[in-house]
């Protein structure tokens, strides 16, 4: 766990960022009388330099970055420690300067290092948003000023992640990749929270290991298989790929057969015969140079009756892998071609199609090889081309059609789409196997000039076949292979998790998706997964499956709730969850939101619904109109005037319908819950039955040591300090809070408001407000608050909140809180007797509030009481979740 900074540390630790990015020599080039002073230069940028809008380095202009970020220039802040230390955090991009970003001496040698990583993939750099400007090169781009910006330079190396693992060690000012491998941890921390790491380099086995192994068993010619693998170089793909041929469990008769096309590399070459003399397989050495073409027809001429399989000498097979590409081709005598899935291959690609998946999942290739035959046994569809790194030919197909083009296709790349194409148009089928998996490391053994090759046998094939590219099209935009794919995802999840419990909720975080990631972590300790069904957005009809930290599952990210309703059923089965807990369905549309409660209904499975907010009450959800009005929560003649005046964002509906649909669905569930006693009371009025029950989140309190109160009378020798956290919409009190600094303002009144977070509407221009922008968890949210001491912590939300996790933070931080009187926000402070509750009718009258607040200021808790409060809150909520009564002790 990250270690907490006090506020002493915290200051040192942004000097110091900033002192590590700070250029001297560029510093006094803009202010040369320092140098002869000789005073401090980086001092003097501290104290004023920054407003004299002198830059601290050529890459950074401080008058830029505050007339991009207004409200950074508002707050007084320094720009440059701003960007350092919470600018790159909130995602905020440097803006371009004519000047532009100049690469320090030895950049050279940084971006051969970088290149040589692993860690940067251009075209997944080239596609972030904001795009590139045309013309420009990733990795200069990433190493000028993208990495500054917190741009991801692959799915591998997450920057903020990094920063987070690296923690005090992390030197601010080094490109971070070069600092990962300068720091000696690489391969100690996780680089991404996706859990892909890059993938290790092919180790050739050792002599025991050849030793245990024996030739495969031949049968007949007419069921006999050739294995034929092609070798150019690459000693450790080449002989870990062997290997994996001949220790892979498989029933069909086959013959490895080995073609040595005169390897540049003779400790290769002598290995490969040693190992062919104790019989392990056939060895061909070819007089001269071939190219995978030549080398590849001279195997497939060796044995006229059998089928082959065309293997590249860099992937790896599994257990019963041959097997279940014959008894596809056995099932279905016309096929000519047959490819199985495989991280690197193009339109056979796993876990992204048309990507080189180059990194390792949570799982092993073995794993991924089991999994896909439980979920796809059987299935397969037809390709406009197979992918020759793994590649099984009937041979009565390859009778038919002949071998490949040697004269066209010499050098390799195109041969097999050639080959797919003569065999489609004299009636055969071209099929993608989705139940076998096949690792493939990639243009090793061929990899000389592969990208050019690629480009001149694409040209090839289309001079001979000018419709292949517009097949390869239509196949792509129709995906035949997606629910493959997703199928494979779920489980991935399953495997990993081996019990889950499935959670319904939106994307659009805040304290639901606080309340989810506190259940998951307390689920796993008891065993068990969480996999959260997430609506996309307001106006859903679509979901994405989220297994959490460690999972990369792009194939459950958008599914549509009707058109693939097969399918999330089958997702759905193949998780097989215990349990089902639906914390929030109000971003779907009305038909969307239906169909949702249907899936979760024909399953079977107790279900479980938290009253997070009442949209099972109100279409707004929270009470509150998109004018940004409390309604007051009117009878149901009431609610139809409202929404006929205010109609929901999420499209009109019949009250009484919505409402008896949301009725019935908790009524039926296993058990419903409310954070509060006062959301409670609400939810079981609404469900005409007492089964509603309170239940208090199970919240963290390890948030640091209190604030220590600022010095001074607030108020009087000094402004009252009044904090806001979060992301302050409408109904969060976002029009009060401006309403209370422009009557601070205007009346000259010794009141300052900041929010740490940020607004709906951006409430810049107000001389009061300041406004923070987004931060990263609650333990930076801590660290702020402290640095700042305000004498209190502010919410003004217009509805009856049904819990509130900020306010937590002001009982751990012991910093008087202030709410208005409703909903369980006024109940929470009136049960610790800490706090002002303000009458509701101030929410209109911002001279009332500030007035009141002035003239009634707050101390913190004694010690002893602090300690108390803490105490209490530590204890409220579930201990456990299947073992006790919250999911009636469904575990039994």
């Amino acid at each position: 766990m990250r270690k907490k900074l006090s506020l002493w540390r915290r200051r040192r630790n942004e000097v110091e960022v900033a002192r590590q990015n700070f250029d001297e020599a560029h510093y006094l080039s803009q202010h040369p009388k320092l140098a002869k002073d000789g005073k401090s230069a980086f001092k003097h940028f501290m104290k004023t330099g920054w407003r004299e809008g002198l830059d601290p380095a050529p890459w950074f202009s401080v008058t830029a970055y505050l007339d991009a970020y207004p409200d950074i220039r508002h707050a007084g802040l320094n720009p440059f420690v701003h960007y350092l230390t919470q600018g790159k955090k909130e995602q905020r991009p440097l803006p371009d300067t004519s000047g532009g970003a100049q690469l320090p001496a030895g950049a050279q040698g940084d971006r051969a290092r970088i290149e040589a990583s692993g860690y940067f993939n251009a075209p997944y750099y080239a596609a972030l948003k904001p795009p590139l400007p045309p013309g420009t090169d990733p990795l200069q781009h990433f190493m000028e000023r993208g990495w500054r910006d917190g741009r991801r330079p692959s799915l591998l190396f997450d920057i903020e992640e990094f920063d987070r693992q690296m923690a005090g060690r992390r030197n601010e000012a080094v490109n971070p990749i070069i600092d990962l491998l300068d720091s000696g941890l690489e391969g100690t921390i996780p680089l991404n929270t996706l859990g892909l790491k890059k993938a290790e380099a092919a180790v050739a086995p050792g002599n025991d290991e050849w030793q245990a192994l024996k030739p495969l068993a031949q049968g007949s010619d007419a069921e006999t298989v050739d294995i034929i693998v092609p070798v150019y170089r690459g000693y450790g793909d080449t002989l870990r790929c062997l290997y994996s041929v001949l220790s892979a469990e498989t029933k069909t008769p086959a013959e490895l057969i080995v073609i040595d096309d005169c390897s540049p590399e003779p400790e290769l070459s002598a290995e490969l015969e040693r190992l062919a003399a104790m019989g392990l397989f056939t060895l061909l050495r070819n007089d001269k140079n071939l190219g995978f073409v030549g080398t590849v027809n001279r195997g497939m001429a060796l044995h006229p009756a059998r089928d082959v399989v065309l293997l590249n000498a860099d992937t790896e097979v599994y257990g019963a892998w041959l097997d279940r590409l014959l008894a596809h081709a056995k099932t279905h005598t016309d096929i000519a071609t047959i490819t199985p899935l495989s991280n690197n291959a193009t339109i056979c690609s796993y876990p992204e199609t048309l990507k080189n998946n180059s990194f390792e999942l949570e799982c092993t290739g073995e794993a991924l090889n089991d999994a896909a035959f439980e979920v796809n046994k059987g299935m397969l569809a037809d390709v406009p081309t197979g992918v020759g790194f793994c590649f099984y030919i009937r041979r009565k197909a390859l009778m038919g059609v002949g071998l490949f083009d040697e004269e066209t296709f010499a050098k390799g790349y195109g041969e097999e789409n050639d080959f797919c194409v003569r065999a489609s148009e004299a009636g055969w089928r071209n099929v993608l196997a989705f139940d076998v998996f096949v690792k493939h490391r990639g243009e090793v053994s061929f990899a000389e000039d592969a990208s050019l090759s690629q480009q001149k046998g694409l040209q090839a094939v289309l001079k001979k076949h000018p419709g292949y590219l517009g097949d390869v099209q239509r196949y792509i935009a129709h995906n035949p292979g997606r629910d493959a794919r997703a199928r494979l995802d779920a489980m991935r999840l399953k495997k990993a998790m081996g019990q889950a419990a499935l959670f319904v909720s939106h994307d659009w975080g805040g304290g639901i998706s606080k309340n989810i990631e506190d259940l998951r972590t307390a689920l796993r300790l008891e065993g068990v997964g969480v996999v959260t069904i997430r609506s996309l957005e307001h106006k859903s009809e679509h979901i994405s499956l989220d297994g959490g930290d460690g999972f990369f599952l792009p194939n459950l990210e958008e599914l549509h709730v009707s058109a693939d309703a097969d399918l999330i059923q089958d997702l759905i089965g193949i998780l097989s969850p215990k349990l089902i807990h639906i914390h929030s369905l109000v971003a779907f549309l009305p038909q969307a939101r239906t169909q949702v409660l249907r899936l979760i209904g024909e399953t079977g499975l107790p279900y479980y619904f938290t009253f997070h907010d009442y949209a099972p009450i109100c279409p707004h959800g929270q009470f509150v109109t998109p004018a940004g009005d409390y309604c007051g929560e009117p009878d149901t003649d009431g609610c139809r005037t409202c929404l006929l005046t205010h109609p929901p964002v999420n499209g009109w509906v019949d009250i009484e319908a919505y409402q008896a649909e949301y009725r019935e669905f908790i009524r039926n569930s296993a058990g419903c819950f409310a954070p509060s006693q006062d959301a409670a009371t609400r939810a079981n009025a609404f469900l005409g039955a007492d089964i509603c029950k309170a239940v208090p989140h199970h919240e963290r309190t390890d948030l640091g040591p209190p604030t220590k109160p600022k010095s001074g009378k607030p108020g009087q020798s000094r402004d009252l300090r009044l904090a806001f956290v979060g992301a302050l919409g409408p109904h969060k009190g976002r029009a009060i809070l401006e309403n209370c600094a422009r009557d601070a303002w205007a009346r000259e009144l010794k009141l300052a408001f900041r929010l740490f977070g940020y607004t709906d509407t951006g409430s810049g221009g107000l001389e009061k407000l300041t406004i923070m922008g987004k931060y990263r968890g609650d333990e930076e949210c801590a660290d702020m608050l402290r640095a700042y001491a305000p004498d209190m912590l502010a919410f003004f939300s217009i509805w009856p909140e049904t819990y509130n996790y900020a306010l937590t933070l002001a009982f751990r931080l012991n910093i008087p809180p202030v709410v208005f009187d409703l909903g369980a926000m006024a109940d929470r402070v009136r049960d610790t007797g800490f706090g002002h509750v303000l009458p509701r009718e101030w929410m209109d009258d911002p001279a009332c509030v500030n007035d009141f607040l002035l003239a009634n200021p707050l101390k913190p808790l004694s010690t002893a009481n602090h300690k108390k409060l803490v105490q209490t809150l530590e204890a409220q909520g579930p201990a456990k979740l299947l073992s006790s009564d919250y999911y009636h002790q469904i575990a039994k």
